[in-house]
């Protein structure tokens, strides 16, 4: 670059050429964030030059498509996930995030870009939010019956079988004695 600028270079090493010539640095903020991670604004430019020159452009499909998708996927995950048992639920929402991830591919071939965070937040979110009800309501059930088989639910005292193992602990603990 430093050649270039000075015409040190000469101009028929750029001949059927284009030749895009910069400072990159992130202190003179010319370094951008990428999917691929960080590019200098020059490779940006690039990259866009060669786009116009090729006529292919990315397109970002209205935004209530987005949404919709987003939205439809997740539901989809939602009802596998509620109909099925937690390993069958797993592998179908596995299968589906992949199957979903090689339609992006496929779109992203077609110049068509989605926005994937967005729809596999969707779909995890769906599948947590199902098994997290599922554990939480196990853990209900199951303190529920713990208490049924403790305490009487009318009157509130221990159940006669809970009443006698208490009764046998204490007095076995202190002579070996059975009631």
């Amino acid at each position: 670059a430093s050649a270039v600028l000075k015409n040190e270079v000469p101009p028929e090493a750029f001949k059927n050429k284009i030749v895009l010539v910069g400072a990159t640095d992130p202190i003179i903020h010319d370094v951008y964030m990428t999917p691929l991670g960080p590019f200098p604004g020059v490779a940006i430019i690039g990259n866009s030059l060669v786009m116009v020159l090729s006529n292919r452009f990315l397109y970002d499909p209205p935004l209530w498509v987005q949404v919709s998708i987003a939205l439809l996927s997740g539901f989809v995950i939602l009802l596998i996930s509620n109909k099925f048992p937690f390993l069958p639920s797993t592998i179908l929402s596995i299968l589906i995030a992949a199957g979903t991830y090689a339609s992006f591919l496929l779109l992203r071939g077609k110049d068509i870009r989605l926005p994937y965070l967005l729809i596999f937040y969707s779909q995890a979110t769906s599948y947590a939010a199902v098994n997290l009800y599922r554990h939480l309501n196990l853990i209900y059930t199951s303190s529920r019956a713990k208490n049924l088989a403790i305490r009487d639910p009318l009157t509130g005292f221990y159940t006669l079988r809970f009443f006698t193992l208490l009764c046998q602990e204490q007095l076995g603990a202190k002579g070996n004695v059975n009631v």
